[in-house]
């Protein structure tokens, strides 16, 4: 079965994540026309939308499918509330972000920028709690329960524990 989701991007998708909530079929979609998008895929409609002032790069969905973790070329992260069509601000980097990953075990969210840092940031206060700083730009970014991988511009590979929270000053990393 292939479903379309209208309306369409007017441009491309920089990233797309399904809702943890397993009732539903909710896709979150990043693009390059300065959109987020929220859609529910099994009747193939538009549930929300933000248009940022630059392009948003990536996305992830928080505990539920009311809210999304967006980061993009402002270097905010920012939380967008799909059902009030609200969005606040939770931190920034100094260049843009790449990518966003939400670690539910410890409720923070995890961004990785183009400023060469992996942040740490806790949704209760907003705040950054944590802070990491890389050899070059994150490329590539994934989390588990028990591990954060980043991935630079420099071909290293780092792997935080984050299992105690957001302390990222001790990484193994391999070239």
């Amino acid at each position: 079965m292939l479903a379309e989701l209208r309306p369409e991007p007017r441009d491309t998708i920089s990233s797309v994540c399904f809702s943890p909530n397993h009732a539903k079929n909710v896709l979150a979609a990043s693009s390059w026309d300065n959109m987020l998008r929220v859609y529910d895929v099994d009747n193939s409609e538009l549930i929300s939308q933000h248009e940022f002032q630059a392009a948003p790069l990536d996305c992830c969905f928080l505990s539920d499918f009311n809210r999304v973790a967006v980061g993009g070329l402002t270097g905010g992260i920012h939380v967008f509330d799909v059902h009030g069509a609200k969005i606040s601000q939770v931190g920034r980097h100094d260049a843009p972000v790449r990518f966003v990953r939400f670690h539910r075990p410890t409720n923070l969210i995890y961004s990785g920028g183009w400023d060469n840092t992996i942040r740490a940031w806790d949704l209760r206060s907003p705040r950054e709690v944590g802070m990491g700083a890389i050899h070059g730009k994150v490329y590539a970014m994934d989390l588990n329960d028990d591990k954060l991988v980043v991935c630079d511009s420099m071909k290293r590979t780092y792997i935080y524990d984050i299992r105690n929270g957001a302390n990222m000053g001790n990484a193994e990393y391999r070239e």
